[in-house]
């Protein structure tokens, strides 16, 4: 909640100078008005009490590991406990220095951290040899939950104060599995916003085809706030944009086009209308949730979509340097809608036209709320080793939740970026995301992909239907794969 408040006066700043339960319960950013109450809200989450303010380690090193970091704009861009003196100016580093540098001075530690291509196989190697170099460790998500299962990292739910605000009530309403919950995200981790999905649209072509006059159809972002932004609603758009511009016969790479994706990408859609794989039950236990009508109906729509070659283009289709060639569509005009992780926003940066962000689409009308996934697969969470005991693990829970209280001002400059640097060319946008991280979520399925399960969604897709006989082929092996899981958990 604390990074949406921080968003929601981030977007009304920038606008006035001009510029679960499932998740589908979740209330949507477009329903809650930036007022008053609001910055109040604000004022007393900022004021929920550390266990312990200020203490003196005598200048201990505090060290986290986390994944190599990658070239600007790439999935591994950002670290959330690195700074370096090359980009001193530039707004997130210097955010990310200066409360390092708090936490530092009011503990009397010293904060350093070490990058790894390979931090669960690295985590490992530390536990089996007893070693107690990381204090932090930040696998992914996925990795995290595994680890939990073999005795690598902490159970992190009796060792924090999981009720603060500046951790990600989703990833516990979601993932907290027999009680247990071996990860966390919250305002320190910026990799639960930047793995999250929404989609870029081409603003010029939606005028150019008169698109938002079609039967049905509006401007995007006024379907969007209404709630009619739907699958339906999308296809209609796709069909509306692609056409054979070079005139030759032949749909391909050098025509228009209104849907790019990839088959693979199908689930993320299919989480967007409040589709999941597996929820805990009422007693914590995992349950397969997959197998039902309105999933089975929501998963052969898509098919119908994405093999629609007068609507969609699919990356598997063009070659090993697909995604490159689809962002290029976008940016000459030739394609209108791109599925996409927010860290994709820096691709467009340079794009003349306007583009726009909207949230993944609803199944239909009657849907409450849209939904957006995690990609946990390479989403990096915070865990701590089995190896930090006694003092050791005390001091590492004192400065983990004082490096969180203290990532308001990291996550604030995480948005500027993202909304006056990087996207921001209309006051929708800012909207828009306020929408996608506020109706976040997570799924156990797509968290251990039990028997593949996930992987269903992208096979029916491709193949153009046939979900039911394509489930029944894997479901004792999604099932056993479950209980196995669940057994390690305590079950």
């Amino acid at each position: 909640m604390k990074k949406q408040i921080l968003l929601s006066m981030l977007v009304c700043s920038l606008l006035l100078s001009g510029c679960g339960g499932t998740a589908a319960e979740t209330e949507t950013a477009a329903d809650v008005a930036v007022n008053t109450e609001t910055e109040t809200a604000a004022e007393t989450e900022a004021k929920y009490p550390l266990a312990v303010e200020t203490a003196d380690y005598g200048g201990e090193e505090f060290r986290t590991l986390c994944y190599t970091q990658g070239d600007p704009g790439t999935m591994k861009q950002l670290l959330d406990f690195a700074w370096t003196d090359d980009q001193k100016g530039e707004v997130l580093n210097d955010a990310v220095y200066a409360r390092n540098l708090k936490v530092e001075e009011d503990f009397n530690i010293a904060i350093f951290w070490e990058e790894s291509d390979d931090v669960k196989g690295t985590t490992k190697n530390a536990v089996v040899a007893g070693e107690t170099v990381y204090d932090i460790v930040q696998p992914y998500v996925n990795d995290a939950m595994v680890m939990g299962q073999s005795n690598e990292v902490w159970d992190m739910a009796p060792l924090m104060d999981l009720n603060a605000p500046w951790w990600d009530a989703a990833l516990q309403r979601d993932l907290m599995l027999g009680g247990k919950l071996y990860c966390l995200t919250g305002d320190v981790t910026l990799g639960d916003e930047e793995l999250n999905y929404g989609i870029f649209y081409n603003k010029a072509l939606v005028e150019q085809y008169g698109l938002a006059d079609l039967p049905g159809l509006d401007d995007p972002y006024t379907m969007v706030k209404e709630g009619k932004w739907t699958i339906d609603a999308m296809y209609t758009f796709a069909q509306g944009a692609t056409s054979d511009i070079n005139g030759d016969g032949t749909m391909d790479i050098n025509d228009a086009y209104g849907i790019g994706s990839d088959y693979g990408l199908a689930c993320v859609v299919f989480y967007g209308t409040g589709g999941q794989l597996a929820r805990i039950s009422g007693d914590g236990s995992p349950e397969i949730v997959l197998n039902n009508e309105r999933n089975e109906a929501v998963i052969e729509r898509l098919a119908t979509v994405y093999c629609d070659t007068n609507a969609s283009i699919m990356v598997t289709n063009m070659g090993s340097d697909g995604w490159t060639k689809l962002n290029n569509m976008l940016m000459e005009n030739r394609l209108l809608f791109r599925l996409g992780s927010i860290y994709d926003l820096k691709d467009f940066r340079e794009m003349i036209d306007d583009f726009g962000i909207l949230p993944n689409p609803k199944y239909d009308e009657a849907q409450a709320d849209y939904c957006h996934i995690i990609s946990t697969n390479w989403c990096p969470c915070i865990a701590v080793p089995v190896t930090i005991t006694g003092d050791a693990l005390e001091r590492t829970t004192v400065l983990l939740e004082a490096l969180s209280c203290y990532s308001d001002q990291v996550m604030e400059a995480y948005y500027d970026v993202n909304l006056s640097t990087k996207l921001v060319r209309d006051e929708e946008s800012a909207d828009m995301f306020d929408i996608i991280f506020e109706t976040k979520y997570y799924d156990l399925g797509k968290v251990f992909n039990w028997g593949g399960i996930e992987g269903i969604i992208g096979t029916v897709v491709k193949a153009g239907g046939g979900f039911a006989s394509t489930y029944a082929r894997s479901e004792s092996k999604i099932i056993e794969a479950m209980e196995k899981t669940w057994a390690l958990y305590g079950g």
